[in-house]
């Protein structure tokens, strides 16, 4: 049965959210009348970290045809080594969704996770079709890759969705995060790697290992997004005709 019940979970630093957002809301998620609920930091950029003010993110959401559920705002926290943000950030905004179902006594048929600053190729449109229980779908992306000569699996962490449960077991991957292995990671990260199979760690393939632990099946769509990150450098350009030099410049 087609979803009827949509949630969009965005996490994440904002970066270049006041011209991606209203792109994502009004254009590729423009079949969904979804309920939105956004998990951000209080200080955001790419390298320089800068206050901001929640006023225009809230004003683009009321500006669809999307309802804003709930936001939340925290300051970063300082982790030892990498994702560890970027996959608490995703499991807060997931743990605001399922506190809104306890809520309200019932549970979404599809769950989107996103980005703020996520963009596709103009006219793309996100499929609202059936989906599977215990199944977690994602696009490749522009940089996602699958690396099976080494026996490392991973999944694009830029979008994702799933039903309910489903997500609330990829979006829980910070819970579950090696802590112990932080200096590891942070080796890897410099680029003192020492054994290949480790070349495509990420949160993707951290949330892809955690799904496979639940049993929950992994599947890439087609066709593909071909999703990118619309970087701050390239902020002032025009997604319609400037597409491919916005990919480039992630």
């Amino acid at each position: 049965m087609k979803p009827s019940k949509v949630a969009i979970c965005f996490s994440g630093e904002l970066r270049t959210f006041s011209v991606a957002m209203p792109f994502l809301l009004n254009e590729f998620f423009c079949d969904a009348s979804a309920d939105i609920f956004l998990h951000t930091w209080n200080k955001t950029g790419d390298h320089k970290h800068t206050d901001f003010e929640l006023t225009p993110l809230q004003e683009i959401v009321h500006n669809s045809h999307h309802n804003l559920v709930q936001l939340k705002v925290d300051t970063p926290i300082n982790h030892s080594g990498p994702f560890g943000s970027m996959l608490y950030s995703i499991q807060q905004a997931n743990w605001m969704k399922r506190q809104h179902e306890i809520n309200e006594h019932f549970d979404y048929d599809l769950v989107i996770k996103s980005r703020y600053d996520m963009l596709v190729r103009p006219g793309t449109r996100f499929f609202i079709n059936d989906i599977s229980d215990r199944t977690l779908y994602y696009s490749l992306g522009n940089r996602g890759l699958v690396h099976t000569d080494v026996g490392k699996h991973g999944l694009s962490d830029i979008i994702f969705w799933g039903d309910s449960p489903t997500m609330d077991i990829a979006c829980d991957t910070y819970r579950h995060y090696n802590w112990q292995a932080y200096p590891r990671y942070l080796e890897l990260m410099n680029g003192n790697m020492q054994d290949p199979s480790d070349s495509m760690l990420s949160p993707g393939t951290l949330i892809y290992q955690r799904t496979l632990k639940r049993n929950v099946q992994v599947k890439q769509i087609e066709p593909q997004y071909g999703e990118t990150l619309w970087r701050t450098k390239v902020e002032h350009l025009d997604p319609n005709s400037d597409f491919e030099e916005i990919r480039r410049a992630y």
